[in-house]
């Protein structure tokens, strides 16, 4: 893991090439690109309406929230391609059970260019575990027993 990463912002996981880090203010553009286009929303949450369309004022003010928060608090992450730093998904820890060690991490690829290429596994081996098949092909509900290490 690179100093410089370090030093941006609270990195959570970096794997082959891609990297997990806290959310910062300029990720909200990509968040409500990603949660107003259909496509993605379809496939991040089978069309959840929680999920999107969703205002620019309603994601400014669940950012707004999720900066105040540490990492480890807000459990919502960018992905990030390791080469250039291009912000490409978002992945979220849910139904956090801290005895067991274990949640469920949801892992979207916003970029669609990039669906089917292996990054939402790759964000799942970024801790150096086998990622298990995809469901659907785009979109990744893990049970999963990832430590909930980040490091300031």
């Amino acid at each position: 893991m690179g100093d410089s990463a370090i030093q941006e912002g609270w990195v959570m996981f970096e794997g082959e090439s891609v990297r997990l880090r806290a959310l910062r203010s300029e990720d909200v553009e990509h968040h409500l690109r990603w949660r107003n286009d259909p496509k993605v929303v379809r496939w991040a949450a089978a069309g959840d309406p929680c999920f999107g369309p969703v205002t620019a004022e309603a994601i400014g003010r669940g950012f707004e929230t999720m900066l105040r928060l540490s990492p480890r608090e807000s459990a919502v992450f960018t992905v990030e391609e390791l080469a250039g730093g291009r912000v490409i998904g978002m992945a979220d820890y849910r139904d956090l059970d801290p005895y067991a060690g274990v949640a469920t991490l949801g892992v979207t690829i916003g970029e669609k260019e990039l669906w089917g290429r292996g990054h939402g596994g790759r964000v799942r081996r970024a801790d150096g575990r086998p990622a298990p098949p995809a469901r659907h092909g785009r979109f990744r509900r893990l049970r999963t027993c990832l430590p909930l290490i980040v490091r300031p």
